[in-house]
């Protein structure tokens, strides 16, 4: 019987945790595949295999498929060989999200994997994506990042708001990342809109909610076989708007006097919120009319009202909007 990858890809900082901890690891009927590590690419640090697998050229897949996926699906927490095992495969790992920046390259690597995957038995790839208001998102990675960054201070992060939304700052790159709506069209064009799954975080906020639907509908699983009942807090977001810097790694000699005067939050004033809303109007727009999801209400498209000149905010007539 043709088998079927579900494939969680994040995005980072999109409870993807609470996805692995509480709902992928109690499906006994999967092959359930968490953040494997690097053991193939001899050349790099330790680090997460498929981060470092989907920055590569998608060409690796032509010569080395079998051994791409043994790396991927190998070795698991309940052991065995995957492809001796007749069960479809759940793969998550948010660092898969955390490369996709670069959305012809993402898509290509889909592609790819997805014909290695039906000459040796699938039948299809679904592909599931949790995305975040753009403001939260870069604030939250700011304060989970600043225990590397000595300078890290208001002022720094607004410097960051600044390169991120600005195309001619070297950071504008890392900002794509949160160009929902190129991603969704990339991972559309590869894997076909009926196998992909886009789905807000705020959603989380409502256990009996629209989440759990659209998780079910991806797993292909009753609504009731999910429990998403939450108790967790972010530990970095310190209440409002508000979020905790976090103590830097290694305290050398020459950085006291940088320790000394070193913040303990970051703010995301309305005015750093709003532009950074601004740089991604267009595609949280394109992304509410390709899937239906009212991004407006959670407060994607900031505090404007109506379309700019050309904007359509009409949903685009589709059979899988998540």
């Amino acid at each position: 019987m043709p088998r079927t990858l579900y494939l969680h890809i994040g995005l980072p900082k999109t409870a993807s945790t609470f996805l692995q901890e509480r709902i992928f690891t109690a499906l006994d009927n999967r092959r359930v595949v968490l953040m494997p590590q690097n053991g193939y690419f001899r050349d790099e640090e330790p680090e997460r295999f498929a981060k470092l697998l989907f920055r590569r050229s998608e060409t690796i897949w032509k010569d080395h498929a079998d051994d791409l996926l043994h790396e991927l699906f190998g070795a698991d927490w309940l052991g065995g060989d995957w492809r001796a095992d007749g069960r479809d495969i759940l793969l998550s790992d948010e660092a898969i999200g955390r490369a996709a920046s670069r959305h012809s390259l993402f898509a290509a690597h889909l592609r790819a994997m997805l014909e290695a995957l039906r000459a040796r038995g699938f039948s299809r790839v679904k592909l599931l994506c949790l995305v975040r208001r753009q403001d939260h998102w870069i604030a939250s990675h700011y304060a989970q990042m600043s225990d590397r960054r000595a300078e890290a201070s208001q002022s720094d992060f607004e410097d960051l708001v600044d390169g991120i939304t600005d195309p001619r700052r070297e950071r504008y790159g890392f900002g794509s990342l949160l160009d929902y709506a190129s991603l969704h069209a990339a991972c559309c064009e590869a894997l076909g809109q009926e196998n992909v799954t886009f789905c807000p975080m705020e959603w989380l906020a409502d256990p009996a909610g629209d989440l759990r639907s659209s998780l079910a509908r991806f797993l292909e699983l009753e609504d009731e076989a999910l429990d998403l009942a939450e108790d967790r807090v972010n530990a970095r977001r310190d209440g409002g708007m508000r979020w905790k810097v976090r103590p830097l790694r290694a305290h050398g000699f020459g950085m006291l006097r940088t320790l000394k005067g070193r913040p303990q939050h970051i703010e995301l004033e309305p005015p750093l919120s709003r532009q950074i809303l601004d740089a991604y109007r267009r595609s949280n727009i394109e992304l509410s009319r390709r899937t239906g999801l009212d991004l407006e209400t959670l407060g994607y498209l900031g505090g404007r009202r109506g379309p700019s000149p050309g904007e359509d905010t009409q949903p685009a007539k589709i059979e899988a909007a998540a």
